[in-house]
């Protein structure tokens, strides 16, 4: 794991780590990779027509609304859409550190975060690798842009993501566990 990664998200710039920063920075780490499960899924779906400002997909009731999603999507004839999560083990440890120790909390909370993201980079690694001969666009998630976070329910119901990998959504959106993304990808053949 990134170590400055997690610092810049800490917003240390250069200034020098106390001892206790760093135990709780190594413990952290250790513990972010023992108490994670793992889990992902993906399925690829056909672009079936593009409008102004909604993406309708083949074999799926997800459309994606939207102008950002719409200029990231524009050239693309497919779309990867996927989830990815820690599990609920790492909620546990987050809320539990946070009401023993606040500040082990934060950046044990802090290192989940840049965990989850290193995760997402290498699933996106291995879809290149699997689909050599497309150009890929860059992950795009919910809540970017103009991309309603309210789609969450309709992603982890294609992906079939709560029985898959323990995935959901509360009534504001929000996924559990929290150290989950949602993520789109758009592709096409070179």
């Amino acid at each position: 794991m990134d170590k400055k990664e997690i610092l810049r998200y800490l917003n240390y710039k250069n200034q020098i780590l106390d001892e206790k920063t760093k135990i709780y920075l190594n413990e952290s780490i250790e513990e972010v990779e023992k108490y994670s499960n793992i889990r992902y899924t993906y399925k690829i779906y056909k672009i079936k027509s593009i409008s102004e400002e909604i993406i309708q997909l083949e074999n799926s009731k997800i459309q994606l609304k939207g102008k950002s999603i719409n200029k990231l999507l524009i050239n693309c004839n497919k779309v990867i859409i996927f989830a990815a999560t820690l599990g609920i083990n790492i909620d546990k440890k987050i809320k539990y550190l946070e009401k023993i120790n606040l500040a082990k909390g934060i950046i044990f909370n802090t290192t989940s975060s840049v965990y989850i993201d290193e995760i997402c980079d290498e699933i996106e690694k291995e879809l290149k690798l699997k689909y050599k001969s497309h150009i890929f666009t860059k992950r795009y998630s919910p809540g970017y842009g103009d991309l309603k976070l309210n789609i969450q329910y309709d992603i982890l119901e294609e992906l079939n993501a709560s029985k898959s990998c323990g995935i959901y959504t509360d009534e504001y959106n929000n996924l559990i566990p929290i150290k989950t993304i949602t993520a789109l990808i758009g592709i096409k053949k070179i």
